[in-house]
């Protein structure tokens, strides 16, 4: 002001959306109200706030400068999927939540990530969303190739045949 008095103001920039808030402070403010979801929160103990309740919140403070107030989400949600197993293949799908990162293990080691998975293995699926919720899913495919185990049996069975003819022809001669 004109006679020199100087007000000093500090910020922490505050994420709209987060898992939880945990926040203090000074004596030149106090929080007059919290709602969440419309509804009164008692989330204030002194000049600390704690917000872990999944919810949109409405903060308002006073202090000798003024009022202010802050808009704030919890979303402590984890994203889901479902795995379905089929015969030969196993689908990931009904991904719950938008914008989540996958990382997908094959055996111990790390893959690409597909929704259609059709190699034989112990998967470990990790997904998380962008302010870090996470998810853990394990699951196994392990099938037996029917149409191998057919060409196996079909080959067998012709060579016993074949077998089986060759020794009649070899009988033959010799009774000749």
């Amino acid at each position: 002001d004109d006679v020199g008095n100087i007000s000093r103001y500090s910020w922490t920039l505050l994420k709209k959306r987060a898992r939880e808030y945990k926040f203090t402070f000074d004596d030149t403010l106090y929080a007059v109200s919290v709602t969440r979801d419309g509804a009164f929160a008692n989330v204030v103990q002194g000049n600390r706030i704690e917000l872990s309740e999944k919810g949109n919140y409405k903060l308002f403070f006073e202090g000798k400068s003024g009022s202010f107030s802050l808009l704030l989400m919890v979303d402590n949600t984890v994203p889901t999927v479902t795995i379905t197993q089929g015969k030969n293949n196993v689908q990931i799908a009904d991904i719950q939540k938008e914008g989540v990162t996958y990382k997908l293990f094959k055996d111990g080691k790390e893959v690409e990530f597909r929704q259609t998975i059709t190699s034989v293995g112990d998967y470990y699926l990790i997904v998380e969303d962008e302010i870090g919720n996470i998810s853990e899913y394990n699951f196994s495919l392990h099938y037996i190739d029917a149409a191998g185990i057919a060409l196996i049996v079909i080959f067998c069975t012709l060579f016993v045949v074949l077998l089986g003819v060759l020794i009649l022809l070899r009988v033959r001669q010799k009774i000749k």
